[in-house]
């Protein structure tokens, strides 16, 4: 099992949200409830904390948000969704946005990756490809210079070639030389 640790040596620093692949069995599970729009699901409007003068936590449509809580995003946004047919009103009365199957971009990837070992490796380390590939699209932009300093067989380095990346490859072994000639 590898860790990877992300690290930066000041607050300017890329991190890219990447999502992975819903599958159809995952948008049948998550979005349950249909309407002319297609299918979706609901996401509470208020969110955890509670704010001392802004407008989060002021009344909207007669409501304020529970004890503990505050609205999600403005009172201006949420006239907004309520005119777009995009709030939900459950049956005790408490407002819901609408998320759609349509518009959903992925699964949030979590903290933990399985991915498995490369089967017959070119190099003693070779790392899973699409591991590599998920490692330079969240820490690097197109055009971005990466750095791999154990290069091995070349993996991270292809990766970020095929990701329109500029690279540098370092190894002392002359093996991970030759294989990356």
């Amino acid at each position: 099992k590898d860790r990877i640790l992300f690290y930066v040596k000041s607050n300017q620093y890329v991190w890219n949200e990447v999502c992975e692949e819903i599958t159809k069995n995952d948008l049948h599970k998550r979005f349950k409830k249909q309407d002319e729009r297609g299918y979706y699901t609901t996401i509470p409007l208020h969110a955890p904390g509670v704010t001392q003068k802004g407008e989060s936590g002021q009344e909207w449509n007669g409501l304020k948000p529970p004890e503990g809580r505050h609205w999600r995003c403005s009172l201006n946004e949420l006239d907004k969704l309520e005119k777009a047919g995009l709030i939900e009103w459950s049956k005790n009365g408490v407002p819901r946005k609408k998320v759609y199957a349509k518009d959903c971009k992925g699964k949030k990837i979590q903290d933990i990756w399985e991915f498995k070992d490369t089967q017959s490796p070119m190099y003693p380390t070779q790392k899973n490809n699409a591991m590599l590939k998920r490692i330079i699209q969240m820490s690097s932009n197109v055009d971005s210079l990466v750095m791999d300093c154990f290069c091995g067989s070349g993996g991270f380095l292809r990766e970020s070639f095929l990701l329109g990346r500029n690279f540098i490859g370092i190894d002392e072994s002359k093996e991970a030389i030759k294989i990356n000639q």
